[in-house]
């Protein structure tokens, strides 16, 4: 009989779903988004290496506001219906952080959000909970009734539905998950880094207040501004990308991008990169990308027109306008994200605003933008008459 290749690179539906919600919130970084969800997808499995690890440990490089901690976000969102559902521990407080975790020992894998902010996960525990307690009730009164009959049936039916109950409520319990992100490490001082060492090594840091276990974590450590010496500062060659300053054609980008690869393996020792299971490089921002950012930039200012400000308007904006206001941000690369916004507010945000204030633009009115004489130009659609 003829053997079949299998596939083993594909994604799994389940993870072929997280991969599509982060994809949606997170423009312009596919490639890292798949590799990282390949990655998580290891540890569903139940083929993870080892029980007491963190689950996946990621060191995130990239420029500022280039989607990093929107990537831990959009985990957290999708793990727990929450977006603020991590443990974030800065690099410039990382032992404070440490030691106000716990005064005694703690498994931060035990105290995710996902308990106190998942209503499926809550519904499974009471059910759990109250299958339990109904068969306590029923064993004392068959204890001072063993004959009755009615009171058996109750009893094995009350203890087959316990055990479906617990085993989706133990399973789910003892898989309880939390998110961790250390944001820029490169501020770290030798005692904290070898502390941080010790977590990935172990997944376990001993603490003066007690022992911080970092077992059924997912890790993300993130990194902007590392440089391989000070000279390299003044210079402006920074691996957080600080060397692009001008505008870049898409061949040096990628060529500051393998540059980068390279200067991370300069920087850090063999020895720490071999405990992280991932390095995930961003790219600069391109103009394709930020015009998609920019689709949720608006869609998000027109919910806050409506919901914040009472002022409901509709903004169209065309691809020409998406892609002058796109082409404005690439001034300055570093600045990523930032910048962005910055031009959203100076073309869109505030000349609204000022003619809100005069009167020329009142609620309900519809609003085409235009790109004229290097600028965006508002007009105002005519409503029809009745």
């Amino acid at each position: 009989m003829e053997s079949k290749s299998l596939d083993g690179e594909s994604l799994s539906p389940s993870s072929e779903k997280l991969f599509e919600f982060l994809k949606l919130r997170i423009k312009g970084q596919d490639d890292i988004l798949k590799s990282f969800v390949k990655k998580v997808s290891l540890s569903d499995s139940g083929l993870h290496r080892k029980d007491e690890e963190p689950l996946h440990i990621a060191l995130l490089i990239g420029p500022s506001k280039s989607g990093k901690k929107l990537l831990v976000k959009s985990l957290a969102e999708y793990m727990f219906n929450n977006s603020s559902a991590f443990t974030y521990i800065p690099g410039h407080y990382f032992f404070e952080t440490l030691s106000a975790l716990t005064q005694n020992e703690v498994n931060i894998g035990d105290y995710t959000y996902q308990e106190n902010n998942n209503p499926d996960f809550k519904l499974k525990a009471k059910l759990y909970h109250s299958d339990f307690e109904a068969i306590s009730e029923l064993e004392k009164l068959l204890q001072q009734n063993p004959n009755n009959k009615d009171l058996q049936e109750r009893l094995d039916k009350a203890e087959k539905s316990f055990e479906a109950s617990s085993n989706i409520f133990l399973r789910e319990f003892y898989e309880l998950r939390s998110i961790i992100f250390i944001n820029h490490v490169s501020d770290l001082n030798p005692t904290e880094f070898s502390m941080l060492m010790e977590l990935l090594e172990h997944g376990v840091i001993a603490t003066k207040n007690g022992r911080v276990s970092f077992k059924n974590s997912i890790i993300f450590i993130s990194c902007s501004n590392v440089v391989d010496g000070e000279d390299r500062v003044e210079q402006g060659e920074g691996i957080g990308f600080r060397g692009i300053t001008q505008k870049k054609s898409k061949e040096d980008s990628n060529k500051f991008y393998l540059d980068s690869r390279e200067r991370v393996e300069e920087y850090f020792s063999p020895r720490f990169l071999s405990l992280v299971d991932r390095v995930y490089m961003y790219r600069p921002y391109e103009v394709d990308a930020y015009m998609e950012i920019l689709k949720i930039e608006l869609a998000r200012f027109h919910t806050d027109l409506v919901k914040k400000y009472n002022f409901p308007v509709v903004i169209k904006m065309s691809d020409e306008v998406k892609k002058f206001i796109a082409e404005e941000s690439l001034d300055n690369p570093a600045l990523g994200i930032k910048l962005l916004k910055s031009k959203f507010d100076k073309y869109i945000r505030l000349p609204l605003g000022r003619m809100k204030d005069r009167g020329l633009v009142k609620a309900g009115d519809k609003l085409v933008l235009k790109v004229e004489e290097k600028t965006v130009k508002f007009y105002k659609e005519s409503r029809p008459s009745l």
